[in-house]
């Protein structure tokens, strides 16, 4: 338990990081599917994309979706997290998740293929609606909250 109590408490402090000076740069890039999978009941759902809705409102936050027609994608075998550091690239490592936790990856060719994976997610094959500005992210994330999405 206490192991769930630290990654929750880093988790916060990174998310002061996005509106508290120095701000840090966010570029999230999320498969269509986790928005519509309800982990939690419907009221976390409802909290977890109205969250998104606003930090995406952010100037120094990006957040883009993969869509179902993209297909299979390089990114489905789980979650990762790469933090670039754009001064000193050599210090950038990935924390990939995996059922059991979590690896921290430092090598820089681990690291330089998570690199080309997120360059990989970020394409926009289906054109520019990926990129979502304010206003269709918020249709977006209501028509997701009423299941109208599909």
């Amino acid at each position: 338990m206490e192991e769930i109590e630290q990654v929750v408490q880093v988790r916060l402090a990174r998310q002061e990081r996005l509106t508290n000076e120095p701000r840090l740069t966010m570029w999230a890039v999320v498969a269509e599917g986790v928005l519509h999978q309800q982990v939690g009941g419907p009221a976390v759902m409802r909290a977890q994309l109205e969250h998104l809705a606003v930090i995406s409102e952010e100037p120094n936050v990006t957040v883009q979706v993969l869509p179902f027609s993209r297909g299979a994608h390089a990114g489905m075998f789980g979650p990762y997290l790469l933090l670039s550091f754009p001064q000193v690239s050599a210090l950038d490592v990935v924390r990939a998740g995996n059922p059991t936790g979590a690896v921290w990856l430092e090598r820089e060719p681990e690291v330089a293929r998570y690199r080309e994976l997120f360059a990989d997610a970020r394409k926009r094959p289906d054109g520019p609606c990926l990129l979502f500005p304010v206003t269709a992210w918020s249709d977006f994330v209501g028509a997701v909250k009423t299941n109208r999405c599909g």
